[in-house]
């Protein structure tokens, strides 16, 4: 299958991709990144393809494509993505690694959407996690992130209610502050968890302030185009089973009742004991 590939032309390359579901042969995926930029142009257009986000998987794949090769518009397609969230938490989730592939370059457009109040929590919460880890492990964007996100946070101060949206938002701005040591907001972040504001521990607090940023980012230093190992698919899809996205199948294709894994909840606190949820710490 490789061979074929190879022999098509950019655009007749860009074609297949219209074809895969959550899996991706591992051949296509090679194929389509050795050719780079030059398959920007070819496959930057189907994202604006209603068709395309209606296979969920499709629009994702395209879109981490668009940002491994370094394509131009990769920023603002990401952007969108983080902006309307789709509708499913367990696909705008992984903004993160979008956000965190596009570096210091793409951070301008991704700050639009965190500022925009009208644009989706749970993708402005991604967005905030993927630039603090672009911030983590580029040292002149810390301090310019830091005050941003203070000023994000003290708009939040309202989100006191679990149920409410930003919630889950204001949680990731207190986690990414403490990841990027921002003693300025220390004392508020003990308060807001002082107060029930914030999920979180004093000692998760004070872990996070003491862990070097080096090892803050070991837990997300894959290669972003990992995500197209069967690994990081297989998970990827066992998470959209796990809500209710995606049904299982048995053997002969037919629906059968999903059971959950005996793992935390996506909300539960994570069993690491950092004190952050689940699907903010080792449930990435």
């Amino acid at each position: 299958m490789a061979a074929e590939y190879a022999t098509l032309s950019d655009a007749d390359l860009a074609s297949e991709w219209r074809k895969v579901g959550i899996h991706v042969p591992g051949e296509l995926v090679t194929e389509t990144l050795a050719r780079g930029a030059r398959m920007a142009p070819h496959l930057g257009p189907m994202l604006a393809d209603p068709e395309v986000w209606e296979e969920e998987w499709t629009g994702l794949h395209v879109l981490m494509l668009l940002t491994c090769i370094g394509a131009p518009d990769a920023a603002p397609h990401a952007a969108a993505f983080l902006e309307s969230g789709l509708g499913y938490e367990w696909l705008s989730e992984e903004g993160h690694n979008l956000v965190r592939a596009l570096g210091p370059p793409g951070a301008p457009a991704i700050w639009k959407v965190i500022e925009d109040d009208e644009a989706d929590p749970s993708g402005r919460a991604e967005g905030v996690l993927g630039l603090t880890l672009i911030a983590l492990a580029n040292e002149p964007e810390r301090a310019a992130t830091a005050e941003r996100l203070r000023a994000l946070a003290g708009r939040l101060e309202d989100a006191t209610d679990p149920d409410d949206d930003r919630a889950d938002l204001f949680n990731q701005v207190c986690y990414s502050l403490a990841d990027l040591h921002d003693e300025a907001s220390r004392g508020a972040i003990a308060k807001a968890i002082g107060a029930g504001r914030c999920e979180w521990d004093e000692d998760g607090l004070a872990s996070a302030y003491e862990t070097p940023f080096e090892k803050t980012l070991e837990r997300w230093a894959d290669d972003p185009r990992e995500y197209f190992t069967s690994r990081h698919l297989h998970e990827l899809e066992e998470t959209a089973k796990e809500i209710g996205a995606v049904e299982k199948e048995d053997e002969d294709g037919a629906p059968v009742p999903f059971r959950a894994d005996p793992r935390p909840g996506r909300n539960d606190p994570c069993p690491c004991g950092s004190g952050k949820k689940y699907k903010r710490c080792c449930g990435k």
